[in-house]
């Protein structure tokens, strides 16, 4: 009982705290507090998941680690809640994100690692968490049957939060299917549950939520009165985040409406406000675009577009899917609307070449479900090919045993007959089945060899530019279990794992694009850039358009990532050019850089130019080193 007292005054303490940093500082000395407190494992894990709870959404790095932070704890301690939890925070952060692939992922673990009995509010988290991916996944009856898991254990335990929760989360589905009405019976059973218990915040999110229906049924006095009241609440609470929201809420009814644009100009831009202060990227992609609009009906073309292009950044920044498809369908809208066709063409093209993208991710998940399913058909073909088999073989017998009979009855001319007609008929049979064999064979070992020559190529790329990172990693968390661990390794940790994960959504990137657009990989390229610090790259390309196929787009990205690390790490250089240039059949790449070069000669294995030219090779290209002390390094590829 004392301990737990410990842990609700700790973690209330760390709550009051946050008032004097800022967001991300202020959560990560919170989390670093409770590990450094003498709780127990079990407390210190209940601790860090109440705040990344109440936190996940401000800094979605943040949310990682808490989730992190709670899976390895759970698991040297064997507390399977534990990691349901962790599980519960890294599912919200993904769908916060708009990774769906990864919150199907953590919404499965946590129900597997949750107990089913005695019923809980993390069970109950758990199965709201699974209904809201299957919402975002158009499986309306498997998201139904979800929620309605939820609900029913949130009204066992009384839990009427959670239960508000449940309701809520159907009236948005049935918005989704169109059903307003539907929605509005749902919105009004949360909003009674919220009454009864003075919960606030959640009544003002419900008038929200209801303007927005309106909004969808064009019913719009309706629509501008709900946020109003969802607006006083906000500001009684003061609640900024959701303030935001109403704002953005209200100025995407007057500009949809058109009743007032400069009075939707207003409020979205005290949205943006809002928002930019809060450093909340998530949300305000949205608030751009809708402003960028809103000045593309005033006939303001200057401000359309730069609130759109604005929308476009943020998206991509985030990498969310949703706006940046939004923005691009935007941007060439507004440019279409102002008679630039040019423009317009060009972010169409964008915007198609994007669309079909997201198709092809789509298209993977899809894959992935139906070879599980293909397993499933398989072993069921193979008990009905058993089946099979033994029919044939009771048909053999009755066959045969017939054929006594007319043997019985014909002479010893029409017996011949038979036996003749039923061994050309075996023979057939054997070669037909001896042919299909082949053919099944070839196709298995076809598969197979692609299939490990993929897992060769992906896997000497994890172990290259991955497994010496998380090695590090693993060292660090080993020895900060032993040690007091400082600030600077954590800096250092919080570091060097940024790095890995863009390293490796970087690598699956490139494998999962069966071709990749120049432009789209320069794009790539100049994210790895960005993390090496004083570092000036030029790059110059004669055709943005040009396809690379997936293997020869990882592999120049590893041979220019090479050829960069070796050119800052040895050669001391702060600027480098690239420029691609089409050769006939040929794609010629040329790095440049101004360090301070080396003998060829004298060159030691860690400069990694041996794996530069093995890469190339499998190309089918060349590579040229050219390099002079004081004069710099030229690398000459073509391929």
């Amino acid at each position: 009982m004392l301990k737990n007292i410990i842990a609700f005054l700790l973690v209330l303490y760390t709550l009051l705290f946050s008032s004097l940093l800022g967001v991300a500082q202020e959560l990560q000395q919170q989390a670093e507090n409770i590990l450094r407190s003498s709780l127990s494992k079990q407390l210190k894990i209940d601790s860090l998941y109440t705040l990344g709870f109440k936190n996940y959404y401000k800094d979605y790095k943040f949310g990682e680690y808490i989730g992190d932070t709670l899976l390895t704890l759970s698991t040297q301690i064997k507390y399977s809640v534990g990691e349901g939890k962790a599980h519960i925070i890294l599912a919200l952060v993904a769908e916060g994100k708009g990774d769906l692939q990864a919150t199907d992922k953590y919404t499965k673990a946590a129900l597997a690692t949750i107990p089913e009995q005695p019923k809980s509010t993390d069970l109950a988290m758990a199965w709201f968490c699974r209904g809201n991916y299957l919402r975002r996944k158009k499986q309306d009856k498997e998201a139904t049957d979800a929620l309605l898991k939820s609900l029913r254990i949130a009204e066992a335990i009384g839990n009427k939060r959670m239960q508000a929760s449940c309701y809520n989360a159907l009236g948005i589905m049935s918005v989704g299917r169109q059903q307003y009405d539907k929605a509005l019976e749902y919105y009004q059973k949360t909003l009674n549950i919220a009454l009864a218990i003075g919960d606030k915040g959640r009544i003002q999110r419900i008038y929200t939520n209801r303007g927005i229906v309106y909004l969808r049924q064009k019913k719009y006095n309706e629509s501008i009165r709900s946020h109003q009241k969802a607006l006083q609440l906000a500001i009684e609470l003061k609640d900024e985040r959701d303030e935001a929201f109403v704002y953005n809420d209200l100025g995407s009814v007057y500009m949809e409406s058109g009743y007032n644009i400069p009075k939707a100009i207003e409020y979205l831009k005290k949205a943006i406000e809002i928002r930019e202060r809060l450093d909340e990227k998530s949300e305000i992609s949205y608030t751009y675009n809708f402003l960028g609009r809103a000045y593309k009906k005033a006939g303001n073309e200057q401000e359309a577009i730069k609130w759109l292009k604005k929308s476009l950044v943020v998206a991509q920044q985030i990498g969310n899917n949703k706006q940046w498809y939004e923005a691009l369908d935007e941007l060439s809208l507004a440019y279409d609307y102002f008679h630039r066709n040019d423009l317009a063409y060009y972010y169409l093209r964008k915007h198609n070449v994007f669309r079909d993208s997201i198709r092809k991710i789509e298209q993977a998940e899809t894959i992935s479900e139906l070879s599980i399913q293909y397993e499933a058909e398989k072993k069921e073909q193979q008990i009905a090919l058993l089946t099979q088999k033994n029919e044939i073989q009771q048909l053999d017998i009755r066959q045969r045993n017939l054929y006594l009979i007319m043997a019985s009855l014909l002479a010893a001319s029409a017996t011949a007959t038979v036996w003749l007609i039923y061994r050309n008929k075996k023979i057939k049979e054997e070669k037909l089945k001896k042919e299909a064999e082949m053919q099944a064979e070839l196709l298995r070992l076809g598969a197979q060899n692609a299939l490990q020559n993929d897992r060769v190529r992906i896997s000497r790329d994890l172990h290259d530019n991955i497994g010496s990172y998380l090695t590090y990693i693993n060292t660090t968390i080993d020895s900060m279990s032993q040690d007091n661990v400082t600030n600077a390794k954590f800096d250092q940790l919080k570091d060097l794992t940024s790095e890995t994960i863009g390293e490796l959504r970087r690598t699956v990137w490139l494998i999962n694009k069966p071709t990749v657009m120049l432009e789209e990989w320069i794009i790539k390229l100049k994210e790895y850039f960005k993390g090496i610090p004083h570092l000036l790259v030029n790059v110059q390309l004669d055709n943005p358009s040009q396809q690379l196929t997936s293997l020869k787009a990882t592999t120049l990205f590893r041979v220019v990532q090479e050829a960069v690390t070796n050119a800052v790490k040895y050669a001391e250089a702060d600027t480098i050019t690239i420029s691609i240039k089409q050769q006939q059949q040929k794609m010629e790449l040329i790095i440049t850089d101004n360090g301070k070069g080396f003998e060829l000669n004298e060159v030691v294995d860690g400069f990694g130019l041996e794996n530069m030219q093995q890469r190339v090779q499998e190309l089918n290209g060349n590579i040229e080193i050219l390099s002079t002390k004081g004069k710099g390094t030229t690398v000459n590829l073509s391929c």
